[in-house]
This record gives C-alpha cells, structure tokens and sequence, in this order.
C-alpha cells in the first residue's frame, strides 16, 4: 500500500515536469495562471485517436497489461439530453445522430484511474423520479482507461477526471508543499477526486476525526472510502454535457473544466443559505446524498463508508442534481477564477502559497498578519470583477481591510485561547456579475497540539488530537404533535462545549422559517371533506432537518430531523428539568407529553453513549415505567431514548444529555453582534466589507443581515427603539427588518438594515443598538455611484391633439 502511494505521489511530481517541459502546441493563447497554451487534449478542437495508450485489463480474474487506443464514441452513437430541463420532469437522455447545438454532451471527457481496476465511475445515474442517463458500458459515452505505467498521460489523453483512492491520503494533498503539484493539475483541465477515508471520519457523535490542517479548493473529496467519490465524477461528468457546446469549449481549452463543475456543486447544494456559508465549502463532501433514493440501492464499499457520516452531510439527491443542470444549461456567461498573488505572512509559519489555496501553522499566542493581493483574479470573457472575502468559519475576530496597494488586502487572524484546535479558513471570491466562481482559500491552523502525520503511510492515519473541536449538543429537540392549520413556534437550544455562540440552519425544500434559533412552522389546514387533498397534507408529517455549527473549524456540526404531525396515534416524549450538568449527573425523566390514541401504552429506556452503528436495546434489557432516572458519573455525551408502544403501534424519541467536568461557565453578559460571520466590535468606528458594515458601490438599494446574540443567563428584550440610526445620511439607512422582541439565552436573532442611495459620494452614518442597560455602537457606509448622463432616461415629446 505504501509503494502505491508513493507511486501516486510521484506520478503527480511527474506530471509537472513533463508539463513545464512541453513544448506549446499550435494554436492561439490561453487565459491560465500556469500555462501560456493549452498542453493537454482538446478533443473539440482535435478528436484524432490516441494510440499506444498503455492500461490494465481484467482477464477473468486476473489483471493484465494492455495497449489500448483512446478515441470518442462516433457521433450517430452519442447522447445527449432529450432537452432543457423544466421542472420536476425526469432527467433524460437519448442518441442524437447529428451534434447538438444546445448541449455539449459528453463524448469528449476522459476518466482515468490512478487506483489500477480499484475504482470507477459508474454506469449510470438515476433516480426514483424516472430520471436515468446510462453512461456505460455499452457503446461507452465517454473515453476512460487505467493509467497503470504511472507517467504523465494527463495531458496527452486529455485526461478530466482521475479517481485516485489509497488509504489514509486525504490530508496529504493538502498538508504540505504537494498541493502545489496538484494544484497544476487541477489548471490543466484535470479533477483529482479522492476519499478523505480516515483523513476525515464521522466515526463520533461528540466530535469529527480531522487532520486536515488546510481547505484546497482545487479538489474533491468525498466522505469514505475507496468509491465513495466515484458517483460524484458521474454525476459532474453529466452536468457538464448539459454546458452549452461553446462554454465547454472555452472551459476546456483554458484549463477551467474543473473549476466551473466545482463551482456548480457547490451553488447548487440545497440549502436556503448564500454561496459563501460554509455549509457550501467544505473538506469533503457526501457524494451521495442519500444512498435510499437510488433504486436498488448503493452497496460500494464508499457508500458503507460514507454511511458512518452523520445527518447534515445528507442532503436531497435530486434536488441537488436538478440545481446543477439548470445552472449548467443556461451557463453562457463562465465563472470567474479567484487568484491569491504576492502572498506574504507576518508572525507565522508559511507552510504554501498557491493561487487558489495558503497554510499557515498558528502556534499558540501568535498574531498572524497575512498580506495579499487579488490583482490575478480573472475572468475569461473578460467580464468585469468585484472581490470579496468571506470568514468561512475560524476565528470571529478575524479582521481583513484594504492595503495601501491597489488590489491589495491585509487580513489579520488574532490567537483566541478560547477557540479549540482547527482550521480558519478566510475564502476570496470573485464575481462577474452573473456568478462567484470557485474561490481561493487562505487557511490558518491553529496549532494546540503535534501536527497530524503525513498519511503518506498506511498508518498515518492514526492520531487523535486531545485538542479536538467538540460538536455543538442540540438539547430537547423533539417530534412535536401541531394541529392542522396551527401555528407553532419552537426555539432551538444548543450550547457548544468550548463555549462559542452556536447557529442553525436548515435545507431547502424543508417547510418553516428560521430567524436565528427560532423556528416558526404553521401546519398545512386541513379540509372537511375526508381524503382531499389538502386533509391528506394536514396528516402528512412534516419533516424539518435542523443543522447546528459552532464556526470554529468547519468540522463542528450536529444535526437532528424532527417531525411535526397533525394528529398521530401514538407520540413519545421525553420530559425532563434539565439535560446539562456537571459530573455525576441524576437525570430524571418521564413519559409526560405522552400518548395513544387506543389506550395505555408500554414504555421503555434507553440511557447510552451514541455511536453511528449502535442498535436500540433489546426490550426486555429496557428500563420500564413511565418516570426513570440514570446517573452518569464520567463527562461527556449521552443519549437517552424512550420507546412507547401498543400492541403493533411504536414510537421512539431520542434527547441528548450533556455532563460537564466541573461547575457551570461563567456567563459573558450582555449580547454581541456578528456581520457577515464576524463579530462587530466597539471598536468598529470604520464600516468594513468584511463584517457588511460596508454596503459597497452601488446604485441599487442594498440590504445586510446581522444577528443579534443573547450572551446572557436570562432573556434579551428588545423594544421597539432598540436598534437606531444617526448620522449626517441617516435617512439613507433604515431597518427593515427587526430583531425578535426576546430572545433567549444562548440564543440569538437576525435584524436587517437597508440603504438606498441619495446623492452621489460616500454616505456614513452610526448605527446603535441598546438591550438594557448595555449599547453598541457601529459605523455603516456607502458609496452611491453618479448616474452617467448618457443613462439618464430622456423624457418623451408629448403627442400632438390630432395624433
């Protein structure tokens, strides 16, 4: 295993090599920030086969040596999708004899394998909606080989994408100097695809196995093992033949493939949060989905893998793929490449400076002072390009303002005692206007611990940091019974173990409204005539997944689905005084709240420490009656289950408990406020893009989200003159939207401010914000953009009487 891995490691040291050392090909110039030319196969500008390609073959059972030649399916045999998609229809394609002028197809990519016959794409996508495209193996769609002589065939063969699957290798693409090599790779049209295996496992409910010390946008990985990314190339292969035949070109030629598919999977997740949220960017993905809504099942060893990944890494298969193809079909105007150039750090270790990704190691009470600029950021249609950064997750007092060089930024990452081991990763993004494109990623890791090993061998995976970034517990989340029609309002509570402020999110397509830690659902009414439809949707459960994020480390998350139902006829719940607590802690319970609609009911507990693979108790082996307690002597987390029943009727409810190692934390006091993930301080006497203090240029109206959060012992009211404006424009800058009048502790809401220009120039005024006896102040900004005179409507003659 570790000869195979050195093998991969230098076929990517090969590669680059070989690259430099090519010569151009005819041709014209090409937008690239490592090639002048295209130095890999372009099959639309030449489909002429490739022969002498050397692969291996399965014979029977062995594996063989072979010779084979590389060529596109001919053009009466390739396919295409039978058109643009609307709506919920299923996704289909079909041959199409003659090219397709609307869609690209995918006749031109090429897959390699760097795993030998270990891993490969697969033969089709589907869904449970009808939708089905068949890629292979008969009259094979797209070109495909295993590259086993481990030289640089990429550019040659025009390779795409490559599965490169070898135990433990996640964090080495990203830890050290050899995300330089693959970084190249990725600008010569190529994915390197790869399971983060035990680089990054959800093996704990408490905490996520992370040795990623870096964030590298050039790649993708997926959550497991061996083929746990495999399904992800197919179903990118297929989003890229919905491009139109002119965007894939220009991609291809230019080396930006990769970059456009990385850039629409991200988009198109399916969360009701904007491009930047670090729900979108993340060490590795669930390539999946959900595995339960493909017809027959996914029985890989990635998807067994990829199962031990806890809920927020799911997300709707199909909605997913449809955000994609959309995005896809109507892609004429490209995404725009994010670029770090002239990067330079003060007060810690550079470990890389690439252009689309930077580590840096933290060392304990370092001050890191990053300076760079973003002049590189390009776009092929030469479109024009606002920057901006974005706190993925990290450290909140992160701070990032203009240098004294145009195009030039200073971002500055304090030490906080009070985070835990982990990434801050700080995201550049470019926007044409049309989309914000796969970004650049400065990474901080603040080091508390010894550094993860290399991975490079088999064992190298095999480290725990006592310094692990603890997820944030959901307490006394539970299916709740709504009447039809009715209006129920459920406050989400979360405290995260290394104290930081913890926030909800939801998916999209999920019924309900979030404002902060405030859930508001009102239940479909019902009808008076039995079986319509909207009685049969009154009935129908709805089903809400709430995601819980610390923001420290983009590897804190808890999550939990919660149903809410009209009229059940059986309900468990959990009730209890408290759930938190230092060690030992006496949890009493009991079964108030619970019912059957036919009479008495059984009950069972469970008192437990979650693991993902763990199987409810035997009933017999349960505690029974309806009240119970527990005592748990050692810290951590636990869960407890209750398990009502009568006769064939059951239901099972689940809540965690919390034991501390020592006495309740003091309380901070008073209440804080975050822009844009960062917090605001008093300090904030200049507006900043960075926390949206900072509204922009404009000559639109323009409207920034705050949120507002309680970090006191008792409840925040906020009265009607809580959050006010002053300033010589004022008037210019307005609430529009206010935060909730309490919030409770822990929790915490979301108030919005909009400006609409006035005259022309900067506009400043102050906003202050008063919760009792304490008050915060902050600037707010803008710059309002002279309308041209050539743009200024001209007024229409009046008609003449006898017109």
């Amino acid at each position: 295993m570790r000869a195979l891995k050195l093998a991969t490691l230098t076929l990517a040291c090969m590669f680059v090599a070989a690259m430099a050392d090519a010569d151009p090909p005819d041709g014209p110039a090409i937008t690239n920030p490592y090639f002048t030319h295209s130095k890999w196969r372009v099959y639309r500008d030449d489909a002429t086969p490739i022969e002498n390609v050397k692969t291996l073959l399965r014979k029977g059972k062995e594996k063989k040596p072979a010779v084979i030649t590389l060529q596109p399916t001919p053009l009466a045999k390739r396919i295409y999708p039978i058109g643009p998609l609307r709506g919920d229809e299923p996704i289909q394609w079909a041959v199409k004899k003659e090219p397709s002028k609307e869609f690209a197809g995918v006749w031109d990519d090429v897959y390699a394998s760097w795993s030998g016959l270990h891993g490969y794409v697969h033969s089709s996508w589907r869904a449970t909606d009808g939708s089905k495209v068949h890629l292979r193996p008969t009259d094979d769609q797209f070109m495909h080989f295993v590259e086993a002589r481990k030289t640089a065939e990429l550019g040659r063969c025009g390779i795409n994408f490559v599965h490169q699957s070898t135990t433990g290798m996640g964090h080495t693409l990203t830890n050290s100097r050899l995300a330089a090599a693959y970084e190249r790779i990725y600008f010569s049209d190529c994915l390197v695809t790869a399971p983060a295996h035990q680089s990054f496992t959800e093996e704990w409910s408490d905490r996520t196995k992370d040795l990623y010390l870096a964030m590298a946008p050039t790649f993708f990985h997926s959550v497991g093992s061996s083929n746990s990314e495999t399904m992800a190339i197919t179903k990118l292969m297929i989003v890229g033949g919905y491009l139109p035949p002119k965007s894939k070109l220009t991609l291809k030629r230019n080396g930006l493939y990769p970059s456009a598919l990385l850039y629409i999977w991200k988009a198109a997740l399916p969360y009701d949060l904007p491009y930047d949220h670090e729900m979108r960017h993340r060490i590795c993905y669930r390539a999946l989905g959900r595995e339960d809504q493909y017809a027959g099942g996914y029985g890989h060893a990635g998807g067994e893998r990829g199962n031990l990944s806890l809920s927020f890494h799911r997300y709707d298969e199909i909605a997913h793929m449809r955000n994609m193809i959309r995005m896809a079909q109507s892609m004429r105007v490209l995404p725009p490449e994010a670029i770090l150039d002239d990067l330079v750090v003060d007060g810690a270790k550079k470990v890389y400076g690439l252009k689309k990704s930077a580590l840096v190691i933290q060392e304990p009470g370092q001050d890191v002072i990053i300076k760079v600029s973003t002049a590189k950021c390009y776009d092929l249609q030469e479109r024009p390009i606002r920057v901006r950064w974005k706190l993925l997750y990290g450290t909140p007092g992160t701070r990032c303002e203009a240098g004294d060089e145009p195009d030039s930024w200073v971002i500055r990452v304090p030490w906080d005692d009070a985070m835990p081991e982990g990434r801050t990763a700080v995201a550049l993004i470019a926007n044409n206007g049309r989309h914000d494109g796969n970004p650049a990623i400065i990474n901080v890791f603040r080091k508390r611990h010894d550094l993860p090993p290399s991975g490079v061998g088999y064992g190298d995976y095999k480290y725990d940091s006592p310094h692990a970034n603890r997820r944030p517990v959901i307490l006394d989340l539970q299916d709740r019974v709504v009447r039809a029609g009715e209006t129920v309002e459920v406050p989400l509570r979360a405290i995260d173990p290394e104290g930081q402020s913890v926030e909800f999110h939801k998916r999209a397509n999920e019924p309900g409204e979030l404002d902060g830690n405030l859930f508001t659902l009102k239940m479909p009414q019902g009808s008076a005539s039995p079986g319509s439809a909207s009685q049969q949707a009154a009935a129908k459960a709805q089903i809400v997944t709430f995601i819980a994020s610390d923001g420290s480390a983009g590897n804190s998350y808890s999550a939990k689905r919660v149903r809410f139902v009209a009229a059940p006829r059986i309900h468990a719940h959990i009730d209890s005084d408290s759930l938190v607590g230092p060690a030992p802690f006496k949890l009493s319970v009991s079964t108030e709240g619970s019912f059957s609609t036919d009479g008495d009911f059984q009950v069972g507990w469970e008192f437990y420490s979650p693991t993902p693979k763990r199987s409810p108790t035997k009933w017999d082996k349960q505690s029974h009656g309806k009240k119970a307690s527990h005592t748990f002597t050692t810290p951590g987390l636990y869960e407890v289950a209750l398990t009502v029943k009568n006769g064939k009727l059951k239901d099972r409810e689940t809540v965690h408990v919390w034991v501390t190692d020592g006495p309740k934390r003091a309380v901070k006091g008073g209440f804080a406020i975050k822009g844009n993930g960062v917090w605001i301080d008093q300090t904030n006497s200049e507006a900043s893009a960075f926390n949206n203090t900072d509204f922009g240029s404009n000559a639109e109206p323009v409207a920034h989200t705050f949120s507002l959060f309680n970090q006191s012992d008792s409840d925040l009211i906020c009265s009607e003159n809580a959050i006010s404006i002053e300033g010589d424009h004022a008037r210019e800058f307005r609430l529009i939207r206010s935060p909730r009048r309490r919030i409770e502790p822990g929790g915490y809401s979301l108030f919005t401010i909009e400006w609409r220009p006035g005259a022309s120039g900067v506009r400043n005024s102050q906003v202050t914000v008063t919760m009792g006896d304490s008050t915060r102040t902050f600037a707010v900004s803008a710059f309002a953009q002279a309308e041209p005179e050539d743009a200024k409507p001209t007024k229409k003659p009046a008609k003449k009487e006898s017109e």
